[in-house]
């Protein structure tokens, strides 16, 4: 794989110092939101899994990999877009949301598309698993609430 195409599915994180923090670390501290999206998007991909492992091996297998595919992609839209430092300007934050935003639709779009048309009976695991890993964003509008209260509520 052409180093490029490497740098674009997961972009090195950059690390620059602002008086003591270093920055784009944030996103590899457990405690962090990003962070407690993808662990729990794979917690509920690998609870999909078991469920559909009930029906059929490759019924599980098509339900992880949907729980594990959005977890990737949160992860790389995590990735793209909170590495940016603090100095940067708005426009190359926000262009960085806009680009990570985009790869995601475009290649979750892709997942579905092959899922419905080579593995067809992989499909409603596959779709539910996904959908299910979705509510965990719900839950980190509460995480981040919490957050911004501080220890002391």
């Amino acid at each position: 794989m052409p180093r490029e195409a490497l740098a674009i599915i997961l972009p090195p994180l950059q690390s620059t110092t602002l008086g003591g923090y270093v920055q784009g670390e944030r996103i590899l501290r457990l405690s962090s939101v990003p962070t407690r999206v993808v662990v729990w998007q794979v917690v509920i991909g690998c609870f999909g899994a078991l469920i559909w492992l009930l029906v059929s091996l490759p019924a599980a297998a098509a339900a992880l990999a949907g729980g594990l595919g959005s977890a990737l992609l949160s992860f790389h839209f995590a990735a793209r877009v909170f590495s940016r430092t603090e100095l940067a300007p708005p426009q190359t934050i926000v262009a960085a949301f806009y680009r990570a935003e985009a790869f995601k639709l475009i290649t979750a779009a892709m997942m579905f598309g092959l899922m419905a048309k080579y593995f067809r009976e992989g499909f409603i695991p596959f779709l539910s698993t996904f959908a299910a890993t979705l509510l965990v964003y719900f839950a980190a509008l509460v995480w981040t609430a919490s957050d911004e209260k501080g220890p002391t509520g």
